[in-house]
């Protein structure tokens, strides 16, 4: 484990990871995203054939640390190490994307779960349109600033729902 700013980005991308997972996890619980879960393809995380539903979590969840990621490209706050680190990891996780059977994906699912895979409307994998990732739920990404999470006035930890333009919204 790196203790510097890279091993804190790396550390930040992973709780980004887990946390795509686990809203994936809920949407897939609101409406069906695979229509059939016996199809298999190639996952490059995992180098090996996967499941439909595994390799749907790993696009989307790789779509968002992307998506993430490329607002820091070139930022003046990141020394030039930890920009270099940015660039790499976008060009990696690129690479990996590409990978992906899209059209053997894409007929595995239905069709909320190809809109999934279209929000933003980059080909064949770019960077989703982070205002509208699954906007019709209680997670709200913004692109325009750096996100805030609202204070919870209950105390029971929760972020609470601000409506305003560029909100961010959890549940």
């Amino acid at each position: 484990e790196r203790e510097d700013l890279i091993g804190d980005m790396r550390l930040t991308e992973s709780i980004v990871h887990e946390a795509m997972h686990l809203h994936l996890t809920v949407e897939e619980g609101r409406s069906p995203l695979v229509a059939r879960y016996e199809n298999s393809l190639y996952s490059p995380w995992m180098d090996t054939s996967r499941s439909v539903q595994g390799v749907l979590h790993g696009v989307f969840v790789f779509r968002c640390i992307s998506a993430f990621l490329r607002r820091l490209t070139g930022s003046t706050a990141l020394p030039s190490d930890a920009n270099r680190h940015v660039a790499a990891r976008l060009d990696e996780i690129q690479q990996q994307l590409a990978e992906i059977d899209s059209p053997v994906l894409e007929q595995s699912l239905t069709p909320r779960g190809v809109d999934l895979l279209r929000i933003g409307q980059l080909a064949p994998w770019g960077e989703p349109e982070a205002a509208n990732v699954f906007a019709d739920n209680k997670l709200v990404l913004r692109r325009e600033s750096s996100a805030k999470i609202p204070r919870d006035p209950s105390g029971t930890g929760a972020a609470t729902e601000n409506a305003g333009r560029g909100s961010t919204v959890m549940r």
